[in-house]
């Protein structure tokens, strides 16, 4: 515990990053040093020179650079009195010591500079914790015809399962099926093609954890294989009543990631939430192809590793993931950062498709003078059986660059935009389970679910396999009566105690409208200058009230009138769900709303999504108007004016609303 109380002046410039010592009474020409100096007082310690102020405690946290004495028994007391691992440094003359000192300070802070901007990591998300780990044991016996393991707790807050597998030699004729249960509901479900299954551990995670609720959990595995073909999950124990060798992990609810191999259609609760990027899981990115660049992962301190690609000059890298099941997810979006090398030689582009069949691609983008770059590209309507994204990567410089792939991810949610059904799921299903702006979790007081009905499962072994059926049995389907196996014995499946996960309310949190990327269509001027306007668009644009994946608009200022202009023509996104009449020019339909007859404008619009969508695009007009203007190349002074027409443009459209004006945007 630290003794020493501190004055308050001296705990400000400690707190404000000063390089700050501690000295013991008898070291003196201190004062040449760029150092903050502090002596103790009474118990205080105080600035040399300053007047005495209050005594408050040294918080946590923060610690003067060392502890200058000019002999062992001075620095006792401060040493004993102050946090532990403050160096002390004897003698009368502390140059030399402090040279050092600073030395190996600059030292470890360029370390952990190199740590954050990509230095190897290996440690796992911090987000998760290993709740069974019960590892595989040989045995020559074979595991029962049906496996449907109990878990021994509920369900809640479990976020990724792993099996091992013994030995797999098949073909994509055999399948791995797996579905996680609760009360007679499909929380998660996975359908691994044969070929894909590997000896070892296979993890399958679930999109978001497991949602609150007392009932048990319960895994339901099937292996389908065909002729000839093996597939073979290891056991847990001893004996015909082994439990499958397992783990689990749990994780809390924001906890998010697209994983491979789901089954979106087979699931009770669509797992996708209303706005909210899931990224590919980390099995999805290590199993990628890259070609072009190397390729590490990287981590600082506990949190979860992400890639980092080094791309020599002139190279174009190529990274894509297996195919995805992108449930009923409309954006791709890709989070990209240069941490080493000249963010303007970066160029990249995401694309998006079917396997075969025609995709959508976003143009090579640029990174801006941070090196940061988003890009957000809507999917096709058209994915068949899976989606297949590509990240491109060209280095343009003549030295290399690191590029992190901070995200890779789908989000969901688009609000006027027809959303795609997953296979499989009929459209009153997909209805019920994608209601904008609510979170399907089990709500206390639901009506108890039917009970579940377990079939035989054939678990697949070496040698020939039974002709299968014409069509297979649906999991825990089948024949009725068949009870559920009891829950494996306690002694051979180690629990831990359930995790505390917090709940999460019905409804989505407020915030601020967002949006994923902007794109400069035009910036035109006339000869005189009495008309000029920005043609701009959005990709992913969110708010409380939904989600646009493609919005775009016009922005013009005619003789000090500023107004909005919106078209119904080829090459503008229909993004709203009752087009406000307006009129029309030889080009097409249009609608636009302007500083004057605003109200009357606004009263064309009749659909309160369509109401929600401008109140977006108005909270982040002024700063889309500033962010356009750089991208045309204007001079300062004209970013600031065009995110002036923003405000002004969104103060008119407030105030038919009866909402406070927005202060003025400066520069920045």
């Amino acid at each position: 515990m630290t003794a020493f109380l501190i004055d308050d002046a001296a705990r400000g410039s400690l707190a404000a990053g000063h390089p700050t010592v501690v000295a013991a009474p008898g070291m003196t020409g201190l004062e040449a040093l760029p150092l903050a100096v502090l002596r103790p007082d009474n118990g205080v310690l105080r600035l040399d020179g300053a007047a005495p102020g209050a005594a408050v405690p040294l918080p946590p946290g923060l610690r003067p650079l060392a502890i200058l004495a000019p002999d062992g028994d001075a620095a006792a007391p401060l040493v004993a009195g102050l946090p532990f691992g403050i160096p002390p440094l004897i003698g009368h003359d502390p140059m030399p010591g402090l040279m050092a000192l600073l030395v190996q300070t600059m030292a470890d802070l360029r370390a952990e500079r190199l740590a954050l901007l990509g230095a190897p990591g290996s440690r796992p998300p911090a987000a998760r914790r290993m709740l069974i780990d019960l590892p595989p044991v040989p045995q020559e016996a074979s595991l029962p015809q049906r496996i449907a393991q109990h878990f021994g707790r509920p369900a809640e807050g479990l976020a990724s399962i792993a099996l091992h597998v013994a030995a797999a030699r098949a073909t994509a004729a055999s399948q791995l099926r797996v579905r996680l249960l609760a009360a007679g509901r499909v929380l998660a479900a996975w359908v691994v093609p044969g070929d894909e299954v590997q000896g070892g551990w296979l993890a399958l995670d679930l999109p978001r954890p497991a949602p609150p609720g007392p009932a048990e959990a319960v895994l339901d595995v099937a292996v389908e294989t065909a002729s000839g073909e093996t597939l073979v999950l290891s056991a847990g124990g001893l004996g015909a009543t082994a439990p499958l060798a397992l783990r689990a992990e749990v994780a809390e609810l924001h906890h998010l990631v697209l994983p491979r191999h789901f089954d979106w259609a087979a699931c009770d609760l669509h797992a996708l939430v209303p706005g909210v990027a899931m990224p590919l899981a980390p099995q999805a990115m290590q199993a990628a192809s890259l070609s072009g660049a190397s390729q590490r992962m990287v981590a600082a301190g506990s949190e979860a590793p992400r890639m980092m690609l080094d791309i020599e000059p002139g190279a174009t890298a190529t990274l894509q993931p297996p195919s995805l099941s992108p449930g009923a997810a409309d954006l791709a979006l890709a989070e990209l950062t240069c941490r080493l090398g000249d963010p303007s030689s970066l160029r990249a582009s995401l694309q998006a498709g079917p396997e075969g069949g025609a995709g959508r691609d976003s143009g090579w983008r640029l990174a801006d003078p941070n090196g940061a770059l988003r890009i957000s590209l809507p999917l096709p309507a058209d994915l068949g059986g899976g989606l297949w994204l590509t990240l491109v990567l060209r280095n343009t410089g003549t030295a290399p660059l690191a590029v992190e792939v901070s995200t890779l991810a789908l989000m969901a949610g688009a609000a006027g935009v027809p959303r795609r059904p997953p296979p499989g799921l009929g459209a009153s299903a997909f209805a019920a389970a994608t209601q904008p702006l609510r979170l399907a979790v089990p709500l206390p007081g639901d009506a108890p679910p039917a009970p579940i009905e377990a079939a035989p499962l054939a678990i697949g072994l070496p040698g020939p396999a039974p002709n299968p059926p014409a069509a297979p049995p649906p999991l825990l389907g089948g024949e009725a009566g068949a009870p559920l196996p009891p829950p494996a014995p306690a002694a051979v499946m180690p629990m831990a105690p359930p995790v505390a996960v917090p709940v999460v309310a019905g409804e989505m949190a407020p915030g601020g409208a967002d949006f994923q990327d902007i794109k400069l269509h035009q910036h035109t001027t006339n000869t005189d200058g009495s008309y000029q306007h920005i043609d701009l668009s959005l990709t992913g644009l969110v708010a409380p009230a939904g989600v646009w994946r493609e919005a775009r608009l016009k922005l013009f200022d005619r003789r000090g009138t500023v107004g909005l202009e919106f078209r119904r023509i080829k090459g503008w996104p229909a993004m709203f769900e009752a087009w406000p009449h307006g009129g029309s020019d030889q080009y097409g339909p249009f609608w636009r709303v302007e500083t004057q007859g605003t109200a009357e404008a606004m009263s064309k619009l009749t659909s309160a999504q369509d109401r929600a969508m401008l109140a977006a695009l108005m909270e982040l007009l002024p700063g889309l108007a500033r962010h356009a203007a750089r991208v045309a190349g204007l001079p300062p002074e004209e970013h600031d004016n065009w995110a002036e027409r923003g405000r002004i443009m969104s103060a008119a459209v407030d105030a038919t609303r009866g909402a406070p004006q927005r202060p003025s945007v400066g520069p920045g």
